[in-house]
């Protein structure tokens, strides 16, 4: 370790790869090598395709349209990112750091085209993001199931109902219940005082796996309807719901119809069931690129395991300085110089973007907050130029 140092202090490469991961992470967390951005060209969504066919073939709105979308989906991915961080998985979080990176980039060439009134190309590939699989409210032995609501109960009439769950874990002869309060009068109740209810249950036992497994044994939800007075309730349904799906998801919501004897008795219950934590889960949707292919580029130079210089990182950005000086400088001097300059300060401020995200990958938050205050000083230069 102490090698490494000497040698990134003298100006020599040094393999990051090398560097053992952090405390707080374990193995298993910071090997995690998920593919965020795939290779495979898709339609653009529909919402996006509308808008495109309101703009009438306009450069500047359809640029406006794209600076939009990017901005959005670079938002989503930070906002990603940072839940990722928190919850330890800092590999996760450096990959989703970099697709909004460069969403963010694509933002500034755009606005690059736009200067010159041209529509850029662009187009949508298949992004798989990482979201947070866990509940964290929820205690390590809890299993939260929840009446959400029914819906087009078999009644002509509006009648209070009630909501019944039975778990047969850990033994099938006593199974856990819970009952809800009496509902409004209502064909479609969307609300159940004391709806919610938390089974105990041995998550980590071999028990739970196979009952997790099992066809035979599922959550039993009984919907009870009022007769009337000094009666006692009548069933409407029964829906019986397999958890496997457990098994890789945090939060379950299942949507049953009520069955009796076998025979559906009309109407359908929406049931929530939440567990403290599971597998990773991927959220796959359209992400719009400004060029893909340096795109990738830029992805696998700054995630793969590349050699990092410290010092080489120093001089690039003193010679990106001393660009901006000169440039800046001539267009003082001389207007002929103006849309040269305005065009290489896009380049400028992606330049700052790269190497602020190289330094963050790097541990150096205080040299990557300062580059990234100089990129929005760049971009505040750009508006300037541009609106002047």
């Amino acid at each position: 370790m102490r090698g490494m140092i000497a040698a990134a202090e003298s100006g020599l490469p040094v393999d990051m790869s090398q560097l053992p991961p952090k405390p707080n992470l374990n193995k298993s967390t910071s090997k995690t090598n998920i593919s965020i951005i795939s290779s495979d060209v898709v339609d653009p969504p529909i919402h996006f395709a509308l808008s495109l066919s309101e703009c009438d073939e306009d450069p500047q709105s359809i640029g406006k349209l794209l600076a939009d979308t990017l901005n959005r989906q670079a938002s989503q991915a930070e906002g990603l990112s940072e839940a990722q961080r928190r919850a330890g998985a800092s590999s996760i979080a450096d990959g989703l750091f970099v697709a909004a990176d460069t969403s963010r980039r694509s933002t500034a060439f755009i606005k690059a085209h736009l200067n010159r009134n041209k529509i850029p190309s662009y187009r949508f590939v298949t992004a798989h993001l990482p979201v947070i699989n866990l509940n964290p409210h929820l205690k390590d032995d809890a299993l939260s199931v929840c009446a959400v609501r029914c819906v087009s109960l078999p009644f002509t009439e509006n009648v209070e109902t009630y909501v019944t769950f039975e778990l047969p874990f850990p033994d099938s002869d006593s199974p856990q219940k819970h009952s809800t309060d009496w509902s409004a009068k209502t064909q479609n109740p969307e609300y159940y005082p004391k709806g919610t209810a938390v089974f105990e249950v041995n998550r980590k036992s071999r028990s739970f796996a196979r009952f997790l497994g099992s066809t035979f044994k599922t959550l039993k939800a009984s919907v009870y309807y009022r007769r009337g007075l000094l009666k006692s309730a009548g069933l409407i349904g029964t829906a019986s719901i397999p958890l496997e799906e457990l098994k890789t998801q945090a939060t379950l919501e299942k949507s049953c119809e009520l069955m009796v004897n076998r025979k559906p008795a009309g109407g359908i219950i929406v049931v929530r069931i939440q567990h403290p934590n599971a597998a990773p889960q991927l959220q796959s949707m359209n992400l719009l690129v400004y060029n893909y292919k340096l795109l990738e580029e830029h992805y696998r130079a700054n995630v793969g395991n590349a050699a990092a210089t410290v010092q080489s990182l120093k001089l690039r950005m003193d010679q990106m300085k001393t660009q901006h000086a000169q440039l800046k400088e001539a267009y003082t001097h001389d207007e002929t110089f103006r849309k040269r300059y305005l065009s290489e300060l896009p380049v400028i401020q992606a330049k700052l973007m790269d190497e602020s995200r190289q330094m963050q990958l790097n541990g150096d938050g205080t040299k990557a907050q300062r580059l990234r205050e100089r990129a929005n000083e760049v971009q505040k230069e750009i508006i300037s130029l541009t609106s002047a």
